[in-house]
């Protein structure tokens, strides 16, 4: 019994080599069956590509021959409109030729006189941004609009007197709208090479404020002007000379006239009775 178990187990281990031929025609017979029966193999060939058809001779020629002649034409009108519009831009000048002259020339004299002005403007220019003396921007009142430059003269080149500098209050113009201190460098410049203190002021403007508030500024800048000439090695007594450009002339009168003659009186109501006679 014991040998009878043990061959059974080595005969369920492995095969036995007389049942391997079985097994490869049995193997044979399935495949051969299979191809008898019709039945396909699951790896299949790719299909065959469609055949691609074959252009016509001339096409891409002709197709060539459409573009060129639609390109020709789309230059032909564009040299049409610009030959169009030259001839209409010369023929308005011809019409219009003494004008178009006149105005040509005064463009190039403008350029010419500016040209010529720059070689003057760069020194004064950097004289005010950069010059011993100048400052910029001092304040004198409440509003962005109060500010004004100092041009000191040089106490190395023009000692002071004993009464200090004189001492000049400057306003410059600007149509009541478009004033700016800056404008005043040169003037400025001028008067500190030759010992005399500047002042140069902005004020509010137009419609900022209107006239009479305007003349309150400069009336302002003036009471400061007195107030710190001497400080600033101006006249020490406070005495101040008053300058004004354009609008600034006006304004500087206009202040003369109420310092001198006191306020402007109130303006008859139209509701008092007409004066009698």
């Amino acid at each position: 019994s014991a040998s009878r178990s043990a061959m059974s187990s080595l005969s369920l281990k492995s095969p036995s080599p007389l049942c391997t031929p079985k097994l490869d025609e049995i193997y044979l017979r399935s495949a051969d069956s299979r191809r008898s029966s019709g039945s396909q193999s699951p790896l299949r060939e790719p299909p065959s590509p469609l055949p691609m058809a074959s252009p016509r001779p001339g096409a891409s020629l002709a197709t060539a021959d459409r573009r060129g002649v639609h390109a020709l034409e789309r230059l032909g009108e564009a040299l049409d409109a610009a030959l169009s519009t030259g001839v209409a831009f010369v023929l308005l000048l011809w019409a219009k030729r003494s004008v178009f002259y006149e105005v040509l020339i005064r463009v190039v004299r403008l350029l010419l006189f500016v040209a010529l002005l720059i070689p003057g403007w760069i020194p004064a220019t950097a004289h005010y941004l950069y010059g011993a003396g100048v400052s910029r921007g001092v304040r004198y009142g409440p509003s962005s609009r109060h500010k004004l430059d100092v041009y000191s003269p040089v106490a190395a080149v023009h000692p002071p007197p004993p009464d200090g500098f004189p001492t000049v209050l400057f306003v410059c113009g600007g149509a009541w709208m478009i004033g700016y201190r800056m404008w005043a460098f040169l003037f400025g410049w001028v008067l500190q090479r030759n010992g005399v203190l500047c002042l140069a002021i902005d004020y509010r403007n137009w419609p900022q404020a209107t006239m009479p508030e305007m003349v309150a500024d400069v009336e302002r800048a003036l009471r400061w002007a007195q107030a710190n000439a001497a400080s600033l090695g101006g006249d020490v007594h406070g005495r101040v000379s008053l300058v004004g450009q354009s609008a600034g002339a006006h304004l500087t009168a206009l202040l003369l006239v109420q310092l001198v003659c006191g306020p402007p009186a109130a303006a008859p109501s139209c509701a008092s009775p007409r004066p009698s006679g």
